[in-house]
């Protein structure tokens, strides 16, 4: 779903004002139907033209330091088993698998795969094809070779019969992990327990397969173009490391009409949205993510009708931080009281053009409006609150630190709003991003009580991907607990798996009651076989979240785009594994 973005009533300059010294770099192609700017090529071509940051390598089941726009790439050159809903819809939608069926019991799921799949060099796509593509991604020794990206919902793959087991070196034998070809057409999994996370997961990038005769006749340089084989709707044809792409439609795609677009060039930059501007102010391109404060852009009434913001699947909120001093940790009605001071809508006319948040659960969630919110601006009811817990006033409340790792002026104004409504002290405190990460798993001295900036993104787009996430879960606990936690951490003589049994152990019996209640739900939704049963189970869940309060939700959001008009027809979300893809969008001119 595509978000116009409002205007600001700002006076000032475009974005090309900040762009002064940025370089345009561009990729040209000598293929037919080239042109200087966006548009139609040779005949009734159709070219999209766009900007992605560096892309460091092109291999679906690992990640690197440019997730986002590799995920988007591949997303287009490989296809999965089932595919993200562009429109926002929770079910996920037939890719190669025309069908699946899913067992009462929620453990075995088994894909039927379409006759007509196949890969770029006319070969047919099989169940084994994804047999071989498991093995691959979960053997130990290619997994630390390449970096294998498991970790991102790791714990949704492991949770195949025998898959932890192999990927963590335990057996060398492939055959049993219950990832099964039963055959040529069919292809069956067993899981250890129910997860509704299991089948929108199957959506992303790590699950997309690569031509197995490929990648063994040529393991070092199958992602050079004179040797790509691939099985989604583009091919790559040409790659220049550090400058660009080219990918044109493939014949071979089973939904090839569905895609009108025939060449789709991409050039590298790393010069950030200023250079990215450049370009696109010199019609050099269609379409870039922004990454950066639209600002400039909002006050440009030109450019601001072609900002697109994704589907609002990210949230911004404060999350509580340990220490010494329990004040905030003991007595939910401080954090409450804290919640209710925050004019959100306020906060978003300051933030635009990300949106204010009446919970932590954001919109772009199918059900979010069924989520119950414990706290609205309420100034008044936050100086109750504050006063039932002993601190009218906002006597006995220290300074309230707010860790970020850049400078964000609506932070400054949530302090503002603490200061002004409940008489309470605030310090901003910025830091690196390394620094905050490794504070933010520290039990602070008595002297530094607040929360951490905590920005995060719902990748498994559904109500149970979203309340299974269990946010602050190793800091919802008494102090003691907390420290116990991290001696595990980094205790060098227990193996993984004994640190994780330990930990879940140990935050079982120590998490607070309001949170024990909130992560029992999350266990209800999960062992729950019927989906509708397990939605509400979820929606209860995420409801039970908003009453612990250890994140205070202040913000929704998702990645923003500049769009050209000319292009229409895109459907931009704000998934890390699908930020769009080209289905059905045209370029007119």
């Amino acid at each position: 779903m595509i978000t116009n973005v409002s205007r600001r009533a700002l006076l000032g300059a475009g974005l090309a004002a900040t762009a002064l010294g940025a370089t345009s770099c561009t990729f040209s192609s000598s293929g037919p139907g080239s042109s200087g700017g966006g548009g139609e090529g040779d005949g009734d071509e159709m070219v999209l033209r766009q900007m992605m940051r560096p892309i460091d390598h092109l291999d679906p089941a690992f990640g690197g330091s440019t997730v986002p726009d590799t995920a988007w790439l591949t997303s287009s050159l490989f296809e999965g088993l089932v595919l993200l809903d562009p429109d926002g819809g929770e079910d996920p939608l037939p890719g190669v698998a025309e069908s699946w069926d899913i067992s009462d019991d929620g453990l075995t799921y088994t894909f039927h795969l379409r006759d007509n799949a196949q890969w770029s060099n006319g070969d047919p796509v099989t169940a084994e094809d994804f047999v071989w593509n498991w093995k691959r991604s979960l053997t130990p020794k290619t997994a630390e070779e390449q970096e294998n990206d498991l970790s991102y919902s790791g714990d949704v793959y492991l949770n195949v019969k025998g898959a932890e087991d192999y990927f963590g070196g335990k057996n060398d034998d492939f055959s049993t992990v219950a990832v099964k070809a039963t055959d040529e057409s069919t292809l069956e999994f067993q899981l250890v327990d129910p997860d509704p996370r299991f089948l929108p997961t199957l959506t992303g990038r790590t699950t997309r397969p690569l031509h197995p005769k490929t990648v063994e006749e040529h393991p070092k340089d199958w992602a050079d173009p004179e040797n790509w084989v691939s099985n989604g709707p583009y091919v790559l044809t040409k790659w220049r490391a550090n400058a660009g792409f080219t990918a044109e439609r493939s014949d071979s795609y089973w939904d090839v009409d569905e895609y009108p677009i025939n060449r789709w060039e991409v050039v590298f930059n790393d010069g950030g949205d200023p250079a990215g501007m450049v370009q696109y102010n010199a019609d050099e391109i269609d379409v870039f993510r922004v990454n950066g404060d639209p600002d400039s852009i909002i006050a440009n009434e030109t450019l601001a009708d072609q900002l697109q913001l994704g589907s609002l699947t990210q949230f911004n909120s404060l999350e509580v931080l340990n220490s010494e001093n329990t004040i905030l940790e003991d007595d939910v009605r401080v954090r409450m009281a804290l919640s209710m001071a925050i004019d959100r809508d306020a906060i978003a006319e300051i933030a635009k053009p990300l949106k204010a948040a009446t919970t932590l659960c954001p919109s772009g969630i199918a059900g979010y409006d069924q989520v119950e919110a414990a706290t609205s601006f309420d100034p008044e009811r936050a100086k109750q609150l504050l006063a039932e817990a002993g601190h009218a006033n906002g006597e006995g409340i220290p300074e309230i630190n707010i860790m970020i790792y850049n400078s964000m002026p609506w932070i400054e104004a949530v302090g503002e709003m603490w200061s002004e409504h409940l008489g309470v002290k605030y310090k901003i405190d910025q830091v690196d991003v390394g620094v905050l990460a490794e504070k933010t798993d520290q039990v602070h001295p008595a002297n530094y009580v607040g929360f951490r900036y905590y920005h995060y993104g719902i990748n498994i787009p559904t109500m149970y991907g979203f309340a299974s996430m269990l946010p602050a879960k190793s800091r919802a606990m008494p102090t003691a607990a907390v420290k116990r936690y991290w001696e595990i951490d980094n205790d060098k003589k227990m193996s993984a798996s004994q640190k994780k049994a330990e930990q879940q152990e140990l935050m079982e019996k120590n998490w607070w009651p309001d949170y024990r209640a909130y992560a029992e739900l999350v266990d209800q939704a999960q062992q729950a076989g019927d989906p509708e049963q397990s939605q509400q189970l979820a929606i209860q869940a995420a409801t039970a979240l908003e009453k612990t309060q250890t994140n205070i939700p202040i913000l929704w959001s998702g990645y923003t785009f500049m769009i050209k008009p000319h292009v229409k027809n895109v459907k931009p979300t704000s998934y890390m594994d699908l930020l769009f893809n080209l289905k059905g969008v045209t370029i007119e001119k």
